[in-house]
């Protein structure tokens, strides 16, 4: 009984190990208010790049918060500010808080 007692929990353990798989490490930025040159929230992904959410929660809509996303770049692209800077569009799939 306790052989299966521990499997099962070490079964648990393995498998939360890869609940964030699919997930990157990302920055939310506020770039500034769309509304006087800004791009409004960004998401500041592992390699340098940016996309600009076609929609983020409020939630998240903190600047330099640190979370995990699950995204899916569109193909669509989006300007904004002064100097026409171009982002690719994401759709969240998923976003969690990065409490590490």
């Amino acid at each position: 009984m306790k052989k299966i007692v521990l499997i099962v929990l070490a079964s648990i353990a393995l498998w939360s190990c890869d609940k964030y798989k699919d997930y990157q490490s990302a920055v939310i930025i506020d770039s500034g208010d769309i509304t006087v040159d800004g791009c409004g929230y960004l998401i500041k992904l592992n390699d340098g790049s940016f996309a600009k959410p076609v929609y983020l929660n409020s939630a998240f809509q903190h600047n330099n918060m640190k979370v995990k996303a699950k995204l899916t770049l569109n193909g669509q692209k989006d300007t904004c500010g002064m100097g026409m800077s171009i982002y690719n569009l994401a759709v969240i799939e998923d976003m969690v808080r990065d409490n590490e």
